[in-house]
């Protein structure tokens, strides 16, 4: 069984407020700053920054999911590859929206498939920052903390072939 331990991660460095009613993000908006637990393998405590001035990745993909998601759990695999294959040129999180960490945990343990990172938004402040109403909602934002692209449901082959593209790939 792994070790699993929760540390600070900010998923982007954007100092826009948001509202307990905001309106779903969507292409063009700017993303908003939203500090979240990162949940960690290796039992480490790290400070990080997906999106900031510092971040030398082009693109951070962020997918917002629940554990008990059918169509979420259905996109790991497809996460995975493509956390792979876009590794040069993005940074890829999922935020559980879950407010049991214990779910997390789990899903972590029988998924060993998982190779990004994913983030626990239990107070799912992150969730009404960005306007989440549906699960699995995907976002592309670029260094500039503008969103790019914007999917909800399962991925399919053409949408995977529109997130390659949109990062240049």
């Amino acid at each position: 069984m792994k070790l699993l331990s929760f540390s600070k991660y900010l998923i982007l460095a954007a100092s826009l407020s948001f509202s307990a009613n905001a309106m779903a993000l969507e292409v063009g908006d700017q993303a908003p700053c939203v500090v979240l637990d990162i949940v960690e393998t290796d039992g480490s405590q790290t400070i990080s920054c997906i999106r900031d001035s510092r971040d030398d990745q082009g693109y951070t993909l962020i997918e917002f999911f629940s554990t008990t998601c059918a169509p979420c759990i259905q996109n790991i695999p497809t996460l995975s590859s493509l956390a792979r294959d876009l590794d040069s040129v993005a940074t890829l999180t999922a935020v559980a929206i879950d407010r049991d960490a214990g779910l997390v945990y789990n899903l972590l343990n029988r998924r060993p498939d998982i190779n990004y990172g994913v983030a626990l938004d239990s107070s799912r402040d992150a969730m009404r920052a960005y306007g989440i109403r549906f699960t699995p909602t995907l976002y592309i934002i670029n260094k500039n903390n503008t969103v790019l692209y914007k999917h909800v449901g399962p991925l399919k082959a053409q949408d995977v072939a529109q997130i390659k593209a949109t990062v240049g790939l």
